[in-house]
């Protein structure tokens, strides 16, 4: 520290002279060194691709700043080509990062360490899966986006291949044109690797699927050929959507949709695949519920199917369903609190459903169905 007096000397008759106090902090002239980032994060990387980010290191001192060296530690697959090199004050230089994985990792973490005349820093370099939460928006992008909340992907399908089992994929508001194949004939998911997953809109109103009217919009099945029987752990869990087209769900044992509406995208009368169709083939106990949802199909002969096993349980609580006819073997379920209505008179046939383990109670239904409140 430093201190001092001021004397300033004037013919004022009054103050010829005045003294100020003087006081500071001084050091020596020396480099400082500063990184514009402390992490880099290198995304979603496949086998043999090439991903490359930098990191500028500023030079914000009174003298030169010599870069010594820099040194990753932790994976071989992080390089860099900087060694070494001077930085004027005021001046900056760019260091490039590269991650060149040579097999299919499911994360790689590494520190950069960049010594100089001013101490060390360290950068932290990241790659790969980071959830559990993965985010899609309309504004993100497949390309360069991570899947966080600040760098969204854009496709509810690209999002789903990069979650692992029992993450959740959450949908921000907006239109999406996915088909979502969510079974081992597209996605690996089944004995050699299930992925279940939680399936997440914003909000009924605004978060909405549509795609081809010829082809199912969502798709879960773990079929293979020849097929391969139900897996006893799978699931999806689909919530705050509006969906615009029809499920075809095969060989899981638990579904669960919540505040969902599904509209069928079928065209003409008369086709045979209903707007949702569950089928364990299993002597498991599968699950499928349906809770705060509307079901439409205007459309197609059988609007709701469900299984055919008396080991899958079907529960429909406040609900509506507006479909032609429903179709429920002799499974075991309740529907209650809900609506089931019909566009064609001609077509609805409740009589299936008068099974012993199946009963509908404080609803409404069309012709009637006896049951507790009905």
């Amino acid at each position: 520290s430093f201190s001092g007096t001021l004397y300033i000397v004037s013919n004022d008759p009054d103050t010829d002279t005045l003294m100020v106090a003087l006081s500071g902090i001084g050091g020596e002239q020396a480099p400082i060194m500063t990184l514009s980032d402390n992490e880099l994060y290198f995304g979603l990387v496949e086998a043999g691709t090439t991903v490359e980010k930098e990191v500028i290191i500023y030079n914000e001192g009174m003298l030169d700043l010599e870069i010594e060296e820099i040194t990753i530690t932790g994976s071989d697959y992080y390089t860099t080509t900087f060694s070494d090199g001077s930085v004027e004050p005021g001046d900056s230089v760019i260091v490039p990062f590269s991650f060149v994985p040579t097999e299919q990792v499911s994360e790689v973490m590494a520190v950069a360490t960049v010594a100089s005349n001013d101490g060390t820093q360290t950068v932290e370099l990241k790659a790969g899966y980071f959830g559990p939460v993965w985010h899609v928006a309309t504004t993100g992008s497949n390309e360069n986006g991570n899947g966080s909340i600040q760098n969204p992907f854009s496709s509810i399908s690209f999002a789903y291949s990069n979650a692992k089992n029992g993450d959740t994929v959450f949908v921000n508001d907006g239109e999406y044109y996915d088909q979502l194949f969510l079974g081992t004939q597209w996605l690996n998911i089944g004995s050699l690797g299930e992925k279940n997953i939680y399936l997440i809109g914003q909000s009924r109103l605004n978060t909405i699927i549509s795609y081809n009217p010829t082809f199912p919009t969502i798709v879960y099945d773990n079929s293979n050929n020849p097929p391969s029987p139900t897996l006893e752990s799978t699931f999806i869990h689909i919530e705050n959507f509006s969906i615009y087209g029809v499920m075809d769900v095969r060989r899981v044992k638990n579904i669960e949709l919540k505040n969902v509406m599904i509209r069928s995208n079928l065209s003409d009368f008369g086709s045979t695949n209903p707007v949702i169709n569950f089928s364990s083939n299993s002597s498991l106990e599968s699950s499928f519920l349906v809770s705060n949802s509307i079901i439409a199909d205007e459309f197609s002969m059988i609007g709701l199917s469900f299984g055919t096993d008396e080991n899958d349980i079907f529960q429909l609580t406040n609900s509506t369903v507006f479909v032609n006819n429903l179709n429920f073997g002799c499974s075991p379920g309740i529907i209650e609190n809900s609506i089931l209505w019909t566009p064609r008179e001609d077509q609805f046939d409740l009589s299936n459903l008068n099974c012993q383990n199946f009963s509908i109670e404080n609803s409404i239904v069309f012709g009637g169905f006896e049951g507790t409140g009905n």
